[in-house]
C-alpha cells in the first residue's frame, strides 16, 4: 500500500481503518464470543457490525461513481465552451481585412472586426469598443 508507505494518508484510509475494524471485530465476535466480558451483551447477545461495514463502503462507492459522472459532464461542458470561440480573428490592417489565427501576429492597437452574431476571438488581454 503506497499511501501507507509514503504517510500521506487521505478519507479512503480513513473509510478502510473504519471499515477494516467493523468487520474484523465483528469476526471476532462470531468465531470468539467467550473473549468478550458480559457487560457488552445486550440479551445475551453481542452486537456486530457487518452492514454497517457494508453499508460504509457501498456509500462510498456510490460516492466515487457520482463524481466520476460528474467530473465528466464538467469536462464535456468545457470542452463545448471552448468550441464556441472562434479559430480565428479578422484583422484591419492598411485597409484590408484578414483573417488570422487565434494569437498569431495580434498586438497592441490592432483592430480587428466581427460580424454581427458571430462569436468574439478568444485573446489573452481585450480592450475594446462596440459601435
Amino acid at each position: 500500500m503506497p499511501v501507507i508507505r509514503s504517510g500521506n494518508f487521505n478519507m479512503f484510509t480513513l473509510v478502510a481503518i473504519g471499515v477494516s475494524s467493523a468487520f474484523l471485530y465483528s469476526v471476532a465476535i462470531l468465531t470468539a464470543p467467550g473473549l468478550f466480558p458480559a457487560s457488552m451483551r445486550y440479551r445475551r447477545m453481542i452486537g456486530v457490525y457487518f452492514e454497517a461495514a457494508a453499508i460504509i463502503t457501498v456509500l462510498v462507492l456510490f460516492g466515487q461513481a457520482l463524481e466520476l459522472h460528474a467530473r465528466s459532464r464538467t469536462g464535456a461542458a468545457i470542452g463545448g465552451l471552448l468550441d464556441l470561440a472562434p479559430k480565428t480573428a479578422r484583422r484591419l490592417r492598411n485597409g484590408m481585412e484578414k483573417d488570422v489565427p487565434n494569437g498569431a501576429d495580434l498586438v497592441a492597437a490592432t483592430i480587428i472586426y466581427t460580424h454581427a452574431n458571430t462569436a468574439r476571438p478568444a485573446l489573452q488581454e481585450m480592450r475594446f469598443e462596440v459601435d
